[in-house]
């Protein structure tokens, strides 16, 4: 953890990711966060996953180093108490986190009142305040549709809430941004953070937007194939699967020299061609001549050569040795066993 934050104090009153997120964020970098709950602790408090004890591992994940204070919510003591707490005047504090409604004694403009410079960062679902979740964003931007096999039947929504994880990322600019202003004017600001913008924001921004209106195609779903490059996954021989991709010229000659692409692909090729001029080859033979050929262009000191030799001699070897052989075997068999 960096102190680098340790003059701010932020009060977090949210539930689930982006809130908790971005107060971690925060934490981690030296500001003391202070995490307000009801009794009991709020919504999260119990969501999976869970321990054998039953305490959340998500709660626990998302709440390190940060102070906490359960208060009763409900009652005008617990809420003027709170209200304290974020309109303290002390200098780096009167910054507020949360995905509440801002009405009723938690209205922005009843606590600016106090502290006229007071920073609020509000994470809403959508730009008009309404509830939602990353799990719904990500399928009214039609992801389901193009991940995994994709299609009108076999939607697949995303396990990684990276909606509310960008989202989170960003609230703690804001609130640094807003503190930043804030030194510089003395002005406060009461910051919206929509979940669904971030979602249509950064899609816009990818370009999947524009690909839509400008190709007039909408994306289809590729399995683990990368759109655009290469990418998919492979079993291996202990029943594992591994990634491989390759989105840069270098990144494609690096797995091309690991693979041995080229001359996999050489071998391949004649042996693909040879038959239909009624050759006959060795796959043997396409496969080895390939390796050494792209060893060759590499550098000519990159091949062994007294071991191409013997296999070059091997091979010529090969047609007089074995005729020769089975001959004398035909011939042995003749005398023993007859015509």
């Amino acid at each position: 953890m960096f102190n680098v934050l340790n003059d701010l104090r932020v009060v977090e009153m949210a539930a689930f990711v982006a809130g908790p997120l971005a107060g971690m964020t925060l934490a981690q970098l030296g500001a003391r966060v202070i995490r307000v709950d009801d009794v009991g602790g709020n919504a999260d408090i119990g969501r999976w996953p869970i321990a054998a004890n039953g305490k959340s591992l998500y709660w626990a994940g998302l709440n390190k180093a940060k102070q906490s204070l359960c208060v009763d919510l409900g009652d005008e003591r617990g809420q003027a108490l709170v209200a304290d707490l974020i309109c303290d005047d002390a200098p780096g504090a009167g910054i507020l986190i949360t995905n509440f409604p801002m009405k009723g004694w938690l209205a922005y403009e009843k606590l600016a009142a106090r502290r006229p410079d007071l920073i609020v960062v509000q994470i809403t679902g959508d730009w008009q305040g309404r509830t939602a979740l990353d799990y719904t964003v990500n399928a009214g931007a039609g992801f389901p549709f193009i991940t995994g096999d994709g299609g009108p039947t076999h939607p697949v929504n995303n396990v990684t809430p990276g909606w509310d994880l960008m989202c989170g990322s960003h609230v703690a600019i804001a609130v640094l941004a807003a503190e930043r202003r804030r030194r510089d004017t003395g002005k406060g600001s009461h910051v919206r953070v929509a979940l669904q913008d971030m979602g249509l924001a950064t899609i816009g921004s990818l370009g999947y937007i524009a690909e839509v209106q400008v190709n007039d195609q909408d994306r289809q779903g590729y399995g683990n194939h990368i759109f655009g490059t290469f990418g998919n996954d492979f079993g291996t021989k202990d029943d594992r699967r591994v990634m491989i991709m390759a989105i840069s010229v270098r990144q494609w000659r690096g797995m091309q020299k690991a693979l041995g692409f080229a001359a996999e692909v050489t071998a391949a090729t004649i042996l693909s061609v040879a038959p239909a001029f009624k050759m006959p080859i060795s796959t043997t033979h396409a496969i080895t001549s390939a390796i050494m050929g792209v060893g060759a262009t590499k550098s000519i000191k990159a091949v062994r050569w007294g071991v191409a030799k013997n296999i070059v001699g091997a091979w010529v070897f090969t047609f007089p040795g074995a005729g020769a052989t089975a001959a004398a075997m035909y011939g042995v068999l003749y005398l023993i066993v007859g015509p």
